[in-house]
């Protein structure tokens, strides 16, 4: 019995490497997620600004009419919905857990192959207590991974440089509405709303010069009109002239 409780006691002292090795893959695991996520949340932010914009740009060349707008926000929608849970899946619900990490990284850590599983699921059972095989196998991997090697496969660049590509992105949306407040905020609402009656304004604007209120009879009228917006080469303006409600002259400026 004596023997039984010192073996027992001195197995139990591989409960502080069972304590360093699950913190050291949970830990792993929570960067891991985080970047992940982070990663799935900006190219979300990034392909959605990406795809309103895009949706603004070309109701501004063409310029649909209301039915294709609204049609066009339905099929952008579904799509949206569908990506934008696909990648929720992803980053929450079918995230691996710490025993596919650790599996993971047997295959690019060669010196931990068939021991950080092994050893994690020894750790999270308690095995390692009982049995004095299983407390060897997770001293090994507590000593293999004291040097941070495990941590030098968890590259954060691909997550940041997506991070940074949204953040751009939602920096031109503000630079837009800044310096564009009404041709940006038009767009938005008709494509995003497009049962509203906003529109784009006029590709082409003319100021025209008042002619006199009185003429002598017989003489010429000037009609002045000066185009302020626009400068298509095939631009012409029709005038025409009303006297006392009768319409008496046309003609091509």
């Amino acid at each position: 019995a004596p023997l039984v409780r010192r073996n027992h006691g001195r197995l139990l002292g591989f409960d502080r490497v069972q304590t360093g090795i699950l913190h050291r893959i949970e830990a792993l695991h929570r960067r891991v997620a985080r970047l992940e996520r982070l990663r799935l949340l900006s190219a979300i932010v990034t392909r959605l600004a990406a795809l309103i914009a895009a949706a603004v740009i070309m109701d501004a060349l063409v310029r649909w009419p209301m039915p294709v707008r609204c049609l066009l926000l339905a099929v952008g929608l579904a799509l949206a919905v569908r990506w934008v849970r696909r990648c929720v899946e992803r980053g929450w619900t079918d995230l691996p857990g710490p025993s596919s990490l650790a599996l993971r990284l047997e295959r690019v850590e060669p010196s931990m192959r068939d021991t950080l599983a092994s050893a994690l699921d020894f750790a999270r059972s308690g095995e390692n207590v009982r049995n004095a095989l299983a407390a060897e196998v997770v001293r090994r991997a507590e000593r293999e991974t004291a040097d941070g090697r495990l941590e030098r496969h968890v590259r954060p660049g691909r997550s940041m440089l997506l991070a940074s590509v949204a953040l751009a992105t939602l920096a031109a949306w503000g630079a837009a509405i800044t310096m564009h407040p009404e041709a940006t905020l038009v767009g938005l609402r008709r494509s995003l709303t497009p049962w509203t009656s906003d529109q784009w304004p006029a590709r082409v604007a003319l100021h025209v010069q008042a002619p006199p209120r009185a003429v002598a009879r017989g003489s010429s009228i000037e009609l002045v009109a000066r185009v302020t917006r626009g400068n298509e080469p095939d631009l012409r303006v029709r005038a025409s002239c009303t006297v006392h409600g009768a319409t008496t002259g046309e003609r091509i400026l």
